[in-house]
């Protein structure tokens, strides 16, 4: 039997670009984005073994995060503080997260759990805890926002 470690260097190792992409897509800060999958892999360290879909359980800690990180930010700017972001990642992503970020929170979670990571309905419905028409509805808008945006 392997030790709790190697089991979860083994998860990072396998899950950590996956999760780091939809943070980055989701919050539009490569910075955040590491802050954010290294956290979830911190809190989930030791409770993933033995579970059916690990990938599943840290795909929803991140949108989660995602989340909390708009409610931080959200009081952040009560408070005239604002959060930088950096431009470090591929110049395709970059762009597509500044036409990401004009999307609302939802759609935008959608997009790019659909189109990015490649979630199937079902999964990004539980992921974000909505109904399947919520994520199709959600997918239908985002894109249409998208192509008005991407439309000369």
């Amino acid at each position: 039997m392997r030790d709790l470690a190697t089991q979860d260097a083994d998860l990072y190792r396998a899950y950590y670009g996956e999760l780091l992409k939809t943070a980055f897509c989701l919050t539009g800060s490569r910075e955040t984005a590491e802050d954010m999958v290294q956290d979830v892999f911190v809190r989930c360290s030791g409770r993933l073994e033995g579970m059916e879909d690990p990938a599943f359980y840290l795909r929803r800690a991140v949108v989660n995060a995602t989340r909390s990180f708009y409610r931080r930010r959200l009081v952040a700017q009560r408070w005239a503080t604002t959060v930088s972001a950096s431009d470090e990642m591929p110049d395709e992503l970059v762009e597509l997260r500044d036409v990401l970020m004009r999307l609302p929170v939802r759609q935008r979670s959608v997009v790019v759990l659909r189109y990015v990571v490649g979630l199937d309905d079902d999964e990004i419905a539980a992921t974000l805890e909505c109904s399947r028409s919520t994520v199709r509805s959600s997918a239908r808008r985002g894109l249409g926002h998208l192509r008005k945006e991407l439309t000369p």
